[in-house]
Parts: structure tokens; C-alpha cells; sequence
């Protein structure tokens, strides 16, 4: 079996082989790379027993090998999945964050007009329709708040603050929002 053992997974086992002897351990595992008479590869579990004169003399190993290749093919294909998911929702709480961010200036801009518009002597039917758009600007600007927030949980970086607030005028605001 040694001559199949990959050049690098060969120290791996002389390792394990020499800290079983040097610890007068009696058993051990190692993971190799073998390379089978075709030339094709596949990675090995050595689980490696020492065989003991009846005065504790080494007296040879017993090596039992496991193919594991499949085994540490889904190993290694779980590993990049989760990698490539990690790396999925960072560039999604980013998009978030940004898109967000983009979002919040023209909503300001239209809560600033709508405030100024709403200064400015209106009839009564224009005041209605501004200050409609208006309380809808900041219920939109609040979603984009929680959106940031939502990423911000996500970050483990949202500090939560207890805030009094009338359940009645969040109802009636929500429900005047959708012109009902």
C-alpha cells in the first residue's frame, strides 16, 4: 500500500505512524490520498493498529484503509456551497443597504417639498391630496428604515429601543394610506 500513498499524504501517515509509536499508543487514524495503477485518486481513511510483543515490543501495524472519496467529495462540496452562500447574502445585504440608501434621498426630497407645500395657503382639496403624499413619503421612508434595520439584524448590529407609540394612529395612518 505504501507505493499508492500521494507523495504528500505520505508524511501525514509517517506522522501518525511515529506518534503511536513515540506515545506507545496503540491505535490511530490519518487521512491519505492514494493514487490507485490507473492513476485515478481517492482519499482514504487509515485507521492503523499496533501489534505488540507480550512485553510491549512493537511488533508490526495492522492498517485497515476506507475509501472516503465520496465521502470528502460532499465534504467539499458542502464547504464551497456554504462559501458561495455566505458570499450571496453579504452581496444581498449590500444591494439591500445600498438600494436602500438610494432610496431614502428622493424620499427626504419629497418629504421636504410636501412640508413646504403644505406652508403655502391650499384649498382644501390640494391640502388633502399633498398631506396624503406627504404621511405616504413617510410611511415609505419607515419601510426603508426597517429594511435597513432588517439588514442591520442580520449584521448583529441592531441595537433595539423601546418607543411608546398609539396603536389607533398607526391603524387609521395605515389604513388612510391606502386611500380606504
Amino acid at each position: 500500500i505504501w507505493g499508492s500513498v500521494d507523495v504528500d499524504s505520505r508524511s501525514n501517515l509517517k506522522s501518525e505512524l511515529l506518534q503511536l509509536a513515540e506515545n506507545r499508543e496503540t491505535h490511530g487514524q490519518a487521512e491519505i490520498r492514494l493514487i490507485r495503477s490507473d492513476a485515478k485518486t481517492l482519499w482514504a481513511n487509515c485507521t492503523v493498529s499496533l501489534q505488540q510483543s507480550s512485553d510491549g515490543q512493537a511488533l508490526y501495524y495492522i492498517v485497515i484503509v476506507q475509501d472516503i472519496s465520496k465521502r470528502r467529495q460532499l465534504s467539499d462540496e458542502l464547504r464551497q456551497a456554504k462559501a458561495a452562500a455566505e458570499e450571496a447574502n453579504r452581496l444581498k445585504s449590500e444591494f439591500v443597504a445600498n438600494v436602500s440608501h438610494e432610496i431614502r434621498t428622493p424620499m427626504n426630497a419629497i418629504l421636504g417639498m410636501t412640508e413646504l407645500a403644505l406652508d403655502e395657503p391650499l384649498t382644501p382639496e390640494l391640502r388633502d391630496y399633498i398631506a396624503t403624499a406627504h404621511e405616504s413619503a413617510n410611511l415609505l421612508l419607515s419601510l426603508v428604515n426597517d429594511v435597513l434595520d432588517f439588514s442591520r439584524i442580520e449584521a448583529g448590529r441592531l441595537t433595539l429601543e423601546t418607543i411608546p407609540f398609539a396603536l389607533l394612529d398607526v391603524v387609521d395612518e395605515t389604513i388612510k394610506s391606502f386611500g380606504v
